[in-house]
């Protein structure tokens, strides 16, 4: 069953891949900038005549932009709604969507607020520092299952010897350099307080405020050990 924080987010999150702003696509899909603000935010639900000039914008099914299933190209008839069919893989898809979720909000506010910033140099630090991380979690899991080998992983030793690892490391060093440097090509880089984050990206922000207080947390509870 669809929600209107399914849709809302759902709404909000195909925007940002896109990366657009919300005037540009209001416009494109003709109505208000506040209307579809309002949409995003989940404080008003749309009209079928919208949801299908923002499926056809999109180019994503209804189902998916309800929130009905993971699926792009979604289905007519969502599988859980027929009795005696259920979709193991349907599920799996649900469950790592919902996994995912916080780190994808989390990282499209980052990359948004990077933005700002109008530095490239930056820009392509960070990128290369998050995609050396996921490139480690998929060469880590792909070690448990030799047999299934994407064929592409060939620094087998230098991964088993840690420079992997190191390689993280410099990727972090080169975006922390590149922060330095815009700052100091600039008196102040005037980054959102936490209010106004709340304000321009309040589907994000609660995703980002829960990974913050966990990191927190753990790290908290390692130095206390």
């Amino acid at each position: 069953m669809m929600t209107n924080q399914d849709f809302s987010h759902t709404l909000s999150a195909l925007r940002k891949e896109r990366g657009i702003s919300q005037r540009t696509a209001a416009d494109e899909l003709g109505i208000s900038q506040a209307l579809l603000s309002h949409y995003e935010n989940g404080i008003r639900e749309p009209g079928l005549a919208f949801v299908i000039r923002a499926c056809d914008y999109y180019r994503v099914s209804a189902d998916y932009l309800l929130g009905r299933t993971t699926e792009r190209e979604g289905s007519a008839v969502h599988p859980a709604a027929v009795p005696g069919v259920r979709s193991s893989r349907q599920r799996q898809r649900r469950e790592a969507t919902e996994a995912a979720r916080p780190v994808i909000h989390a990282v499209s506010l980052l990359f948004d607020l990077l933005a700002r910033l109008e530095d490239t140099a930056v820009l392509s630090a960070a990128a290369r520092y998050l995609s050396t991380a996921v490139y480690l979690l998929l060469r880590q899991l792909y070690q448990w299952d030799p047999a299934a080998s994407l064929g592409q992983f060939s620094a087998d030793d230098a991964i088993s010897s840690g420079l992997g690892d190191a390689e993280l490391q410099l990727s972090r060093g080169r975006y922390l350099l590149s922060l330095r440097d815009c700052a100091r090509e600039r008196t102040k880089l005037t980054l959102p307080n936490r209010e106004t984050l709340r304000r321009e990206f309040p589907a994000a922000y609660p995703y980002v405020s829960d990974i913050v207080r966990d990191t927190e947390e753990r790290i908290s509870s390692r130095m206390e050990e």
